[in-house]
């Protein structure tokens, strides 16, 4: 019997996090997993990112669109596994306007057509996706005392956090929520545009 894809995620996602739950004593793994999963969505720079992100797949693609939510699970890992082992900074003008675009794409109801959609626009996806994880891992790389369990806390929020947006948010397809979703992303692309122009101008 085959198993839905996102069953098999949980399913595999439990099984890797069950050792650490039996081993709860070791304070460490768990501060370590529950910071993985904050941390790319409380820093404001991959937050920003991951925020646009979010909300264009919201408009783009349903819940059931597995392999988008988890395109962004693991190229968000894969980023932020960079950033803690690499280190290097990350140009702050990139994030920004990356996050400018995907900002205007949601204020705008950018939509990809069918055709062209599952090669070029998954693999931006992905690297914006990546793109944030670097900058997080990189953000975070001197405090991790447990790297494994980071980044497994950060799969599940990659996997976990755009899924419910869009279970949330994109399958409500009232006009008032997509012109509310709409006036999120101006607001973003705004902020973006702000942060963008003061690094340059720095």
């Amino acid at each position: 019997m085959k198993l839905p894809v996102r069953r098999r995620i949980f399913l595999a996602l439990t099984a890797a996090l069950l050792p650490a739950a039996a081993q709860a004593h070791v304070g460490v793994q768990i501060v370590a997993l529950i910071a993985g999963a904050l941390h790319p969505w409380i820093n404001l720079d991959s937050a920003l990112l991951l925020t646009g992100l979010s909300l264009w797949l919201a408009q783009t693609a349903t819940s059931t669109d597995n392999k988008y939510f988890v395109i962004v699970g693991l190229a968000l890992t894969t980023g932020v596994a960079g950033g803690l082992f690499v280190q290097l900074a990350a140009p702050l003008w990139l994030i920004y306007g990356v996050a400018l675009g995907a900002g205007l794409c949601v204020s705008f109801n950018f939509k990809p057509r069918p055709i062209p959609w599952p090669i070029p626009w998954l693999i931006a996806l992905g690297a914006a996706a990546l793109l944030a994880g670097y900058y997080a891992g990189a953000d975070a790389a001197a405090d991790v005392a447990a790297p494994t369990m980071f980044l497994l806390g950060v799969l599940a929020s990659g996997l976990v956090v755009p899924l419910s947006i869009a279970v949330l948010l994109g399958e409500r397809r009232s006009r008032i929520m997509q012109i509310g979703i709409r006036i999120l992303g101006s607001w973003l692309s705004a902020i973006s545009l702000m942060l963008l122009a003061l690094r340059l101008h720095g």
